[in-house]
């Protein structure tokens, strides 16, 4: 008889191994260029040629002869290396592979850094790629060393880390400064030798315009030894970034260990993008930008797509998933869809209704299936389980229809624009509209009289996002539902003139503001 840690173990093998074999071959050897209108790059998905060919009766009993000879498999974790092979990867394009699906630690607290990592690497969820910034690489690279401590050498085993170069050290020898030191920090332990690093440029540049960026303060509490690198980037804020690209570039090219797998940048608009590719060598492998890049962001995704750039997104989770409070309609749109998924999963074979798949794991699979990589963070680790690679995996393909459906509804959860009355612009006056219990009404007029201005919203992490996707013109006005306390942003159209609001009202009541001169 077996233990009850292994009974709990085999039954769970089990329940897997059958899981995987009723994917009706969706992962197997299937690569599709999808395009959401992005054209962007293909998602490869890809199984062991000898996994394809067994049948479920050949691996069943694979498993049971493995338990009853005292395999070495672990009870509660999975080698290191079984899964990566199993999940969708973004081709680059210079041909390699990257996992989509990766797990964020940059915020992340560090005494809760090593169970997370522990948890995405040593369980079947099927992590392969980790998100982090400067300030976590050290605690980052000890738990990962902890979670791969019984791993025996193995050349195929690889633990894709995406780090970042902050904005205070851009300039060319600050960036080479601040390179050398993330890859001291990440592959001086045995366990680097399964890291594969990639270097982002986290920000074009330091902005005062943004409310969290403090350009001088933060360049006067830098240690003395990045001063004397280079000069202050913020005096230059046009032309850093440039010098921290041939830095890239070199460091790239010169690396014959390749120690550093890819580089690339964040945060990046389509103005710096497109003069980053006019005048250096080396596209970027990866981009990562804000989720509302993909939707409202035609000219920065023309060049992803056209240059074959992997898109990372961020912001999923308080961007669309946590916003069902402003669009209620829409969220219970995507909480439909993932019951219609779970249903189709099942095939109807139950006789009953199938748990539901969350809103998070629908969006974030709709995303992976249009070939963009997501890299939400570890909140826990139930959200944690919810987001992996495995249970992404499980999603079934979206039909054309719920493509459009979750689309329309995520647009709808970006904007805070319900789906069922989205709230346009009123015509010629500022109409009051009835605001729901649990938000303030709000309406903008613009009272110029020399043209449009936009409108945005700041969300939490202090980064500006469209409140409308079109301009108010002169007398117009923009009714939606808010919070007390957001912040809304006004730019004139040509982007010289800004004046912040914020929503002073309680919730069920409704405020005005006049835009009558930035």
């Amino acid at each position: 008889s077996l233990e009850n840690s292994r009974e709990e173990f085999l039954l769970n093998a089990l329940l897997n191994i059958w899981d995987a074999s009723e994917r009706q071959g969706i992962n197997c050897c299937l690569r599709t260029n999808v395009n959401l209108g992005l054209r962007t790059p293909s998602v490869v998905y890809t199984t062991p040629p000898a996994c394809r060919e067994m049948s479920r009766l050949h691996l069943l009993l694979l498993l049971a002869t493995a338990v009853a000879l005292g395999s070495t498999v672990g009870i509660k974790q999975v080698s290191a290396a079984a899964l990566d092979d199993d999940y969708p990867k973004a081709r680059r394009w210079d041909g390699a592979l990257v996992p989509l699906i990766g797990i964020g630690v940059g915020n992340l607290p560090q005494s809760q850094m090593d169970t997370v990592v522990a948890h995405a690497l040593t369980t079947d969820s099927g992590y392969r790629l980790i998100d982090t910034g400067a300030s976590n690489e050290v605690v980052l690279a000890e738990a990962i060393e902890k979670a791969l401590d019984d791993v025996t050498e193995d050349d195929t085993l690889s633990i894709h880390v995406v780090t970042k170069v902050w904005y205070t050290h851009l300039g060319y020898e600050r960036t080479k400064l601040a390179v050398r030191q993330s890859l001291a920090n990440l592959k001086s332990m045995a366990s680097g030798q399964y890291v594969r690093v990639h270097v982002l440029l986290h920000w074009p540049r330091c902005d005062d315009n943004i409310s969290w960026m403090d350009c001088e303060g933060e360049e006067e509490r830098l240690p003395q030894d990045v001063k004397d690198a280079g000069p202050p980037p913020h005096l230059d804020s046009e032309n850093a970034w440039k010098g921290s690209w041939k830095a890239l570039e070199e460091m790239y090219n010169e690396d014959d260990l390749r120690r550093i797998e890819s580089i690339g940048v964040s945060n990046f608009d389509h103005i710096d993008m497109e003069m980053l590719l006019e005048e250096f060598e080396i596209t970027p492998h990866i981009i990562q930008s804000h989720v509302w890049s993909l939707l409202y962001d035609p000219y920065l995704m023309g060049m992803v797509r056209d240059s074959k750039v992997i898109f990372q997104a961020y912001g999923v989770m308080n961007g669309i998933v946590q916003r069902g409070g402003v669009a209620p309609n829409a969220h219970r749109l995507i909480e439909d869809i993932g019951k219609d998924l779970a249903n189709a999963k099942s095939d109807g074979n139950s006789g009953k209704e199938q748990e539901p798949f969350s809103v998070a794991r629908v969006v974030l699979a709709w995303l992976v299936q249009q070939g963009v990589s997501v890299i939400p963070r570890a909140s826990s680790l139930i959200h944690q389980d919810d987001d992996s690679p495995r249970s992404l995996n499980q999603v079934p393909v979206l039909s054309e229809q719920q493509n459009k459906d979750v689309e329309t509804a995520v647009r709808a959860l970006l904007q805070g624009q319900d789906i069922d009355g989205p709230l346009q612009p009123e015509d010629d006056s500022a109409q009051q509209h009835d605001a729901p219990p649990d938000s303030v009404a709000a309406s903008f007029l613009n009272s110029l009289s020399d043209g449009p201005i936009r409108v945005f919203w700041r969300n939490h992490e202090g980064e500006e996002e469209p409140a409308h996707d079109d301009p108010i013109d002169s007398g117009d006005t923009l009714s939606l539902n808010t919070h007390p306390g957001h912040v809304f942003v006004a730019y004139s159209h040509d982007g010289s003139k800004r004046k912040e609001f914020v929503v002073e009202a309680d919730y069920g009541e409704h405020q005005h503001f006049d835009f009558d001169e930035l």
